[in-house]
């Protein structure tokens, strides 16, 4: 198995005009329309001509969809933590995601009230920025769900 170092943050694209440089060196781009609403992953962080570009992907294994400048992407700080062995209920509020801190296309349940009271136990635990989300099984599908929306059996 091939560790995976944990990215250094999640981001969210601000605006559909912003550029998606295909390189660091910024010579060619395209506008960020199609990934509005996606939640990324932030591995790599590069200086170019005094300027920070940040490379997003989707997951650790993808190919980054290209680099963008620091002032185009909205990020939260990533950090992995033990696992939580707690088992939780879910509160019926809130949605759960294919990514932590995900957005609008990442939604996977848009509403959580038709799972109210049912179980549900985290796999894997994160913070993202100031926020804890538990990635865990509903049904035959991983989601992420934001604590907030759980309560501790």
């Amino acid at each position: 198995m091939i560790a995976v170092a944990q990215p250094m943050y999640v981001a969210k694209i601000k605006r559909a005009h912003e550029q998606v440089w295909n390189d660091v060196m910024c010579v060619s781009s395209y506008q960020a329309a199609p990934y509005i609403g996606e939640c990324f992953y932030v591995y790599e962080e590069r200086l170019q001509k005094g300027q920070r570009y940040f490379s997003l992907q989707r997951t650790a294994i993808s190919e980054p969809i290209g680099w963008l400048h620091e002032n185009s992407v909205m990020f939260a700080s990533y950090k992995e933590l033990p696992r939580d062995e707690q088992i939780y209920q879910f509160s019926g509020t809130g949605m759960c995601y294919t990514h932590p801190n995900g957005g609008r296309l990442d939604q996977l349940y848009p509403a959580l009230h038709v799972f109210e009271g049912q179980l549900f136990m985290p796999l894997e635990t994160v913070r993202i920025g100031n926020n804890r989300w538990h990635l865990g099984k509903i049904g035959d599908t991983s989601a992420w769900v934001q604590d907030v929306h759980l309560l501790k059996c």
